[in-house]
């Protein structure tokens, strides 16, 4: 149970890191005239991490691939509300 709990904060950390790298990419790339390429290549950044990380630390195993994952999506909206600059975050959803 102890490695399930380590394997979900671990998928839940790698959810922050994505999105904080994200809304980092957004707000430096604009700043550019390479805006695809600033795009595509924090993109690929970010995925390698994560999944490298999580291949790693799972070693394969199914049950804790799927926890792991459990944790990146559950931490996803939250960060993303996180992230958010200002009064944006507390916005009205449509």
């Amino acid at each position: 149970m102890a490695e399930l709990m380590a394997i979900f904060g671990l998928g839940a950390g790698l959810g922050l890191a994505f999105v904080a790298g994200l809304a980092w990419s957004v707000r430096h790339g604009t700043a550019t005239d390479a805006r695809p390429a600033w795009y595509v290549g924090s993109f690929l950044v970010r995925a390698v991490l994560v999944v490298g990380v999580l291949a790693i630390a799972t070693g394969g195993d199914g049950t804790l691939a799927l926890t792991a994952f459990a944790g990146f999506m559950i931490v996803r909206p939250l960060a993303v509300r996180w992230c958010l600059p200002g009064e944006a975050a507390h916005a009205p959803q449509p």
